[in-house]
Formats: C-alpha cells, structure tokens, sequence
C-alpha cells in the first residue's frame, strides 16, 4: 500500500536529512526503503532526497526552499552563424526574389557557389561551406528581422 502525499512529504523530510549526510551504502538502503514506501521512481526519489531543504535562487530575489528539484545552470550555446553569414544568406535570398527557407535552404549548397564563381556574390570559402549547410529553419530564423521590414 503506497502512501498519500501528506505522508510522503512526511517521509522525504523525514529521510532526507539521514540520506544527505550518509555515506554510500547507508544512502542506497536509505533509497531502498524511500522508494518501497513512496512508490516513486528510484531517479527521483534520489533528487528529493538530495534536494530537499536546500535553497535554490530562481531569479534575482526570489528564492525557493524545501521540496524543490535543483535546476542546472545551462549556459547559452555560440553561434554557428555570424554577421558575415547572414548578410551573405539575405543577398541571396534577395536575388532568389525573397522565397521561403524550405523552397531556399535545398539550393543553397548549389546556388551559393555559383553567385560566387558569378561575382553576384561576395563570400568566403568557410561562409559558403555554412551556408550549404543551413537548414530551412535556420533560413527563416535568421531572415525573420528581415521579414518584418520588407513587409
């Protein structure tokens, strides 16, 4: 019989402290037990235990304490595409009279090079290399501002 969830609060604050401060093997039996009396799963009943009663700040002045999942920190990933790209990728879209990203995206690894050998176009090897490379969705993002003026 599984508990209710008044009673498996109870129990979490209970344990969590015993599991926190614990070594190894008395956490895996403390989990054990956890997990047989709760019903949860063994991965997260192992971050209750861990997380319970620590204080976590989730934005400038706000921060939550007790029962609360810890979230990591991801930082921002570097961007593939520079200025250099995409003022690259709005000449072209210009001369392809200003088509969507799925109709543009599959003849950019054709088209790129041969604006390029045409003198249409003025990019580097590296630059034509990404932007054959772009995917349709990657076409309407970076030419969304663009969108929104020539509209």
């Amino acid at each position: 019989m599984r508990l209710r969830m008044k009673e498996r609060r109870v129990v979490t604050k209970a344990l969590a402290l015993q599991y926190q401060r614990g070594g190894k093997k008395e956490r895996g039996e403390i989990l054990d037990r956890f997990v047989d009396m709760t019903g949860y799963n063994r991965s997260y009943a192992a971050g209750l235990l861990r997380n319970h009663g620590k204080r976590v700040e989730v934005t400038p002045g706000v921060v939550l304490e007790g029962n609360i999942r810890a979230r990591r920190e991801t930082s921002p990933r570097k961007s593939v595409y520079g200025p250099e790209e995409v003022k690259a990728l709005k000449k072209v879209w210009t001369i392809m009279d200003q088509i969507c990203g799925k109709r543009l995206a599959p003849q950019l690894p054709e088209l790129v090079p041969r604006l390029v050998r045409q003198s249409e176009l003025k990019a580097s090897k590296a630059t034509c290399e990404k932007l054959g490379r772009m995917s349709a969705a990657t076409v309407d993002r970076l030419l969304e501002a663009e969108r929104r003026k020539s509209s």
